[in-house]
């Protein structure tokens, strides 16, 4: 970013190449760049600019766009705000607990619930498992030895038809 300090070289060059206009002052007293010099400057320079026709939605569409950041930015800086609030009073909250609301915390709330998900867990698996090698012993034992012997005898009888139609004999 060209506000960063080691970048004070390329920011002159920029302003120097530009032929920026020495009425605007970009360091403060330091001798440093300023970002809101810079941005008061850029202000003005965009309320005197002339928009040239062609590129006024898009002009509009980037302004948009920036607003948006800045709503963003502000949203972001409330969240942080709001959640260090909250850390704090957790902070204390946690102080003032007694042991029945420690027990019920642990105990009722965190242990508890996750011992019951995870016996859940191994019943449902168990089931699973059991109910797939029932399925296969089904489907091992879906035709009888009968219904087999007779498929095996009908496909040795087409086999042993098919070779004499075509001239083999024993």
């Amino acid at each position: 970013m060209l506000f960063d300090d080691e970048k004070f070289k390329e920011m002159q060059d920029l302003i120097d190449k530009a032929k920026i206009s020495k009425k605007f002052e970009f360091k403060n007293n330091n001798g440093k760049f300023s970002k809101i010099k810079i941005k008061n400057a850029l202000q003005i320079a965009l309320e005197k600019a002339i928009m040239p026709e062609i590129y006024i939605e898009e002009y509009k569409a980037l302004m948009e766009y920036a607003n948006k950041l800045d709503e963003k930015d502000r949203v972001d800086e409330k969240i942080k705000n709001i959640r260090k609030k909250l850390d704090k009073k957790i902070i204390d909250k946690y102080a003032n607990l007694n042991i029945k609301e420690i027990k019920y915390l642990l105990f009722d709330m965190k242990w508890m619930k996750r011992l019951e998900s995870d016996i859940k867990n191994e019943f449902e698996q168990v089931l699973n498992s059991l109910s797939s090698k029932l399925l296969l012993i089904a489907k091992r034992y879906e035709h009888t030895l009968k219904e087999i012997e007779d498929r095996v005898e009908n496909s040795k009888q087409a086999v042993i038809q098919a070779l004499q139609k075509m001239g083999y004999t024993w």
